[in-house]
């Protein structure tokens, strides 16, 4: 089933990405999984497509209130009738190092602010060079591992 072969490779990128050294990772990833949604995101997009799993769409959300510092942004993957986020355990109301599945009730506590191709490749030329550095490490890790 495609959903599991989905689960198998997100698996292996998030494991690649804890052992990634931080020196050689943008700065988004320094605290990983926090304030690594995004970057995560577009790189484990770009693995699928290259796994020829399927094409996704980054899904940008927000929720809370940033008057009373409640306010928070995540990014996730969807296609393929599936949500998919490897960065979601940095949240406290979400455990799962590793979520493929329909539309988690974690996910529906963020409104959508916007959605768009998420391989990092089509991108403007400088997300392009940092990205395309990272991906190849994190690849890298998979392959030796």
């Amino acid at each position: 089933m495609k959903s599991e072969k989905i689960f198998q490779a997100a698996t292996r990128f998030r494991t690649a990405l804890e052992l990634c050294e931080k020196s050689k990772m943008p700065i988004t990833f320094q605290d990983f999984p926090a304030g690594s949604c995004g970057d995560s995101a577009l790189l484990l997009a770009a693995y699928l497509v290259d796994l020829k799993l399927g094409e996704f769409q980054y899904v940008l959300g927000s929720r809370g209130d940033a008057r009373i510092n409640t306010w928070h942004s995540h990014a996730w993957l969807e296609g393929c009738g599936l949500t998919i986020d490897i960065t979601a355990d940095q949240f406290s109301d979400c455990q799962s190092k590793v979520y493929v599945g329909a539309s988690s009730n974690f996910h529906l506590t963020f409104e959508i602010e916007e959605k768009f191709v998420a391989d990092f490749r089509v991108y403007d030329r400088h997300t392009v060079q940092q990205l395309a550095s990272a991906y190849s490490y994190v690849k890298k890790l998979i392959t030796s591992a």
